[in-house]
């Protein structure tokens, strides 16, 4: 990485600590347990062994034990917890795991079903500001970031009445610590800009999505992402794709970007493939 970034290993280490507040190697290591606790939860049938085997770990025992270490449980106990409604014994889980403080707005997953659509959706390129913190705005610090996407916009003469956003959350609040959360606001572009040092430019893969249309808090957008990907998902005939999920805000313009002006909550997902019986 270091090489790529064209600085010594020394300077790229401690520019990196500085921006991510992380070395590179815990950086990595955190990856590697936070994307295999993900895995327990959304696969609940693939073996403990794959998954560690799969992120990155030379075998069950080594990853058990960084499990252990980093969420105060074994992997198969993890799996078998409640992260959604955060139960007593799962907030002093989550609490040892920087996951949760005491006093913070705690949501249940709804129980009614929704109407989720299923839709191809565009290639986006989006111009973005990357939040990093908490998910949930309690402190409207991601409106605020959106508020900052637009003006830079506008005196780009890029913001008008049909303008749409895209809101990419990289990680799994239930798992990954609020303060190294990452949000991208972003901007869909009509054509392609350079980057910067305001914005910086990618592009979000066309794809099929589960699409669940809601009108809520910013506080509670978490728990429709719960429902959809802990209730509906396992029981549809879909499973998890591999492009990035996302929220999708149409056409705000210079309104403020958040829940309660209408949201698309959009999961990749792909059909699932029918499981072969073999016969002895």
């Amino acid at each position: 990485m270091s090489d790529v970034a064209c600085l010594s290993k020394y300077h790229f280490s401690r520019v990196f600590a500085a921006h991510m507040m992380e070395t590179p190697a815990q950086f990595v290591a955190r990856l590697r347990l936070e994307r295999a606790a993900g895995a327990l939860v959304r696969t609940k049938t693939t073996p403990v062994t794959e998954i560690a085997l799969t992120n990155g770990f030379s075998g069950s025992d080594v990853f058990a034990r960084a499990f252990r270490k980093r969420f105060g449980v074994a992997p198969q106990q993890f799996r078998k917890l409640r992260w959604s409604g955060l139960d007593a014994l799962d907030q002093r889980l989550a609490i040892r795991a920087q996951i949760y403080t005491p006093g913070q707005n705690v949501f249940s997953p709804p129980t009614q079903p929704f109407d989720v659509q299923i839709e191809r959706r565009p290639e986006y390129h989006v111009a973005y500001i990357r939040h990093v913190g908490p998910y949930g705005d309690v402190s409207s610090s991601i409106t605020k970031t959106f508020q900052r996407l637009q003006q830079w916009a506008k005196s780009k003469g890029l913001l008008t009445a049909k303008t749409s956003f895209l809101g990419r959350g990289a990680d799994d609040c239930s798992i990954t610590p609020a303060r190294f959360c990452t949000y991208d606001a972003c901007l869909i572009l009509s054509d392609f800009i350079l980057e910067d040092d305001i914005v910086s430019v990618q592009t979000i893969p066309a794809g099929e999505f589960a699409v669940l249309r809601v009108l809520c808090g910013a506080e509670q957008a978490n728990r429709y992402w719960d429902w959809l990907i802990g209730q509906w998902l396992p029981t549809s005939e879909r499973t998890l794709a591999p492009q990035p999920s996302y929220e999708f805000f149409p056409e705000k313009g210079a309104d403020t970007v958040n829940p309660e002006g209408g949201l698309e909550i959009c999961l990749p997902v792909s059909k699932r493939r029918p499981q072969t019986k073999f016969r002895l």
